[in-house]
């Protein structure tokens, strides 16, 4: 992307302040180990397959990290970019990790939507081993898009997500991390919204053992609008390091994070939202907010944080909390001859279909949904859910 540089160097800046606070949260990562089974590529193939069946979708772009890939549109396109950079190294902050990704070999995706075009694209990247992801989405001025990114396999994911929205324009990206149980996942997202854009990016996260995931957002220029809206569903032994840097750079924009965690057994799981307002944001918006629904031994730990510099803002607001399972509202189930297991699930279900709904796109929205609730209701993670529409009416706007 053209304001690659530009755009990481501005990150670093801002997230000096960030890291200050955040520092002792911050745990290290390692990518590149082996310590997966080898590729096998009939099994990563039969996944995409199943995946594609059982949601109903037509997926424009497929592809495996060893190798395969079938696109069915010309606003995609994919390649390889070489380096002879493939090592293990153990990964402590975004910008190691935008260093890593960029340094190493990688598979490469570009996505341009061009100018007052209306365009819904769907992506499967399969994990059958590790190779870092940079994937580029422009969206131009006067468009609207959405585009769902569905991360799956056995192996670890690193992935640097480049965003741009022009002028005017208004787009919903979609990702789902389902990965297998034993994957790590690394993700770190660079966002611009340019005079009046409207992006929305939902994120939920689901699979993995362990996963480290940052978004930087900035609304840059007047009149833009930028919402991260995150889910996690953790139980066993998972870890989540969930944040965000929402930045308004400019007056009459809008910057918002959003974080729900249901957690059970010992997963643990942290949220660090940054928000910042520059000099030039008056009559600017920005908010914050992270929840938490405990159950078990598990942690969640909430780390919302803002700075201001400006006076005249409309709104600059962030808020915290995490409480257990409410238990009279779990008695009160149980003595209309709920079990004790589907009372829990249910409230669970309630908690995180909330974030659930901020998703705009309704066949996104059952797949979402259809994970979550898989893996509440059977303890494991599903890699390719069948498709259903049960409970939705939980979800609500």
């Amino acid at each position: 992307m053209a304001e690659e540089t530009e755009l990481l160097g501005r990150y670093k800046e801002i997230n000096e302040e960030r890291q200050k606070l955040y520092a002792r949260y911050s745990p290290k990562m390692l990518l590149g180990a082996k310590d997966y089974e080898e590729p096998n590529a009939i099994a990563a193939n039969s996944l995409a397959e199943s995946i594609q069946k059982n949601s109903c979708i037509n997926f424009d772009l497929v592809v495996c990290a060893s190798g395969k890939e079938s696109k069915k549109t010309g606003e995609i396109e994919v390649d390889e970019i070489e380096s002879e950079q493939q090592h293990e190294e153990a990964i402590g902050s975004e910008g190691a990790l935008a260093a890593y990704i960029l340094s190493s070999q990688r598979k490469h995706i570009a996505i341009n939507i061009a100018p007052n075009k209306k365009q819904e694209l769907n992506v499967i990247y399969i994990a059958d081993e590790f190779k870092p992801l940079e994937l580029n989405i422009k969206v131009g001025e006067h468009s609207e898009a959405s585009i769902f990114e569905w991360f799956a396999g056995t192996s670890h994911v690193a992935v640097l997500n480049e965003i741009e929205a022009d002028s005017d324009s208004k787009a919903e990206i979609n990702i789902v991390h389902n990965e297998a149980e034993k994957s790590r996942i690394a993700a770190l997202g660079l966002i611009n919204a340019f005079h009046g854009a409207k992006l929305r990016v939902n994120s939920a996260y689901a699979g993995g053992l362990s996963t480290f995931s940052t978004f930087f957002a900035d609304a840059k220029e007047p009149g833009s609008s930028i919402a991260l809206n995150n889910v996690v569903l953790g139980n066993a032994d998972q870890r989540f390091d969930i944040g965000s840097v929402i930045v308004n750079s400019e007056q009459e924009t809008s910057a918002l994070a959003r974080s729900g965690a249901a957690l059970s057994d010992s997963s643990y799981c942290s949220v660090k939202d940054f928000a910042k307002m520059e000099k030039n944001a008056k009559n600017a918006s920005s908010y914050v907010e992270e929840r938490g629904l405990l159950q078990g031994n598990s942690h969640f730990v909430p780390l919302p944080d803002m700075s201001v510099d400006t006076k005249d803002v409309l709104e600059a607001t962030h808020s915290a909390s995490a409480t257990p399972l409410d238990s009279k509202t779990m008695f009160y189930l149980m003595t209309r001859g709920i079990s004790e297991t589907a009372a829990k699930q249910s409230l669970f279900l309630a908690f995180i279909m909330k974030y659930a709904s901020f998703v705009e796109n309704q066949k996104t929205k059952e797949i979402i949904a259809t994970i979550l609730r898989n893996k509440l209701a059977e303890n494991r993670i599903e890699q390719a859910p069948k498709l259903s529409a049960a409970n939705l009416w939980q979800v609500t706007k």
